[in-house]
C-alpha cells in the first residue's frame, strides 16, 4: 500500500493502543513566510544527499549503476521534492523529527542539511576507526 499525505498534522493526544496506536490530531500548517525558497537551495541539498549516498554505498562496498542519480523519480514542487529527498537520507529519528517539525520550507531545508552533516560525521568517525 502507498499513501501520500495532504498536509502536516500534529498529535494532540495519544489514545489507547487497542488494537493499534491511535491519536487525536490537528492540522499543522507552515508558519507564514513571505520569502520564496530559491531552487538553488533544493538543488544544493540534492547534490549533498547524492554525494552522501555514494559515500554510503562505497563504505558498504555496494556498486551503484554508472548512470545512477538521486533525481530519478523526484516529484515536482518544492515541498514534495524536499520530503522525497529527506526520505532517502539514512538519518536518525531526531533528525527526521527536526525536518518534519521545522516551521517553514526554508527551515526544513536547513534541518535536512544538518541531517546530512550528521550522517557524514558518522561516516567520518567510522572511517577514522579503521
Amino acid at each position: 500500500m502507498s499513501c501520500e499525505g495532504a498536509g502536516r498534522i500534529r498529535i494532540t493526544r495519544w489514545l489507547e493502543d487497542d488494537p493499534y496506536p491511535r491519536a487525536e490530531v490537528e492540522p499543522w500548517p507552515d508558519e507564514p513566510d513571505e520569502r520564496v525558497l530559491p531552487l538553488s537551495a533544493l538543488n544544493e541539498v540534492q547534490v549533498r544527499i547524492e554525494n552522501l549516498l555514494r559515500r554510503v554505498a562505497t563504505a558498504q562496498q555496494v556498486r551503484l549503476p554508472r548512470r545512477w542519480s538521486i533525481a530519478t523519480g523526484l516529484p515536482s514542487g518544492a515541498e514534495k521534492r524536499l520530503y522525497a529527498l529527506a526520505s532517502r537520507v539514512p538519518m536518525g529519528q531526531a533528525d527526521r523529527y527536526a525536518v518534519l517539525a521545522a516551521p517553514t520550507l526554508e527551515k526544513r531545508v536547513s534541518a535536512l542539511n544538518d541531517a546530512v552533516d550528521t550522517v557524514n560525521a558518522m561516516l567520518d568517525f567510522r572511517e577514522s576507526d579503521r
